[in-house]
């Protein structure tokens, strides 16, 4: 009877330091296997993590509710940092992409390919125009001369036009774009 109580007294104690070496280990092993970089959502704005000991390039993306298609950027995190963003309040950023630092990676890097322009037609009267082959989101800035700005998103099919209300605004502008999702 002793004999099987210290038995299973024996494996209660593995099973234990087994757990615990798990729980320990798993950091490094999301961590080996790409997942370095890890967004934290906080009320007092986004925080990148960098749990590696490398530098590293992580592209998210952050979205705020009922505003169409998300931001997306790229951030370079040094090696066991932080990095505060500035995203405030509501939304939620994820990140999309997490590699090493290469410096000669980086600086051939090339951003997305800027499809959508501003022009203005015969009649004076702005445009939006999707100069690429693929459907494009884009999210359009209104700027009043008081300073008041609104927001406004777009799908735009391949190599189309869209005629553009001012509504009063004395600005234009192309706050972001993105390839639309199937």
């Amino acid at each position: 009877m002793s004999a099987t109580w210290q038995t299973t007294l024996w494996m209660r104690v593995l099973l234990l330091v087994l757990l615990a070496m798990l729980v320990l280990a798993w950091p490094r092993a999301a961590a080996a296997g790409g997942q370095c970089i890890s967004a934290v959502n906080r009320v007092q704005g986004d925080v990148l993590v960098n749990r590696c000991n490398e530098c590293r390039i992580a592209e998210i993306t952050h979205k705020r509710r009922g505003n169409g298609f998300p931001l997306r950027r790229s951030y370079r995190i040094p090696a066991s940092g932080k990095m505060e963003l500035s995203f405030r309040g509501s939304g939620k950023t994820r990140v999309i992409m997490d590699s090493p630092c290469d410096a000669e990676e980086a600086a051939t890097e090339a951003p997305d390919k800027d499809c959508a322009k501003l022009a203005k037609s015969k009649n004076g009267l702005p445009v939006l125009i999707n100069a690429c082959t693929v459907c494009r989101g884009v999210v359009l800035e209104r700027s009043a001369s008081n300073g008041s700005k609104r927001r406004q998103v777009f799908t735009m099919t391949a190599r189309s036009m869209l005629p553009l209300k001012t509504l009063g605004a004395a600005k234009l502008e192309i706050v972001s774009e993105l390839p639309c999702t199937r």
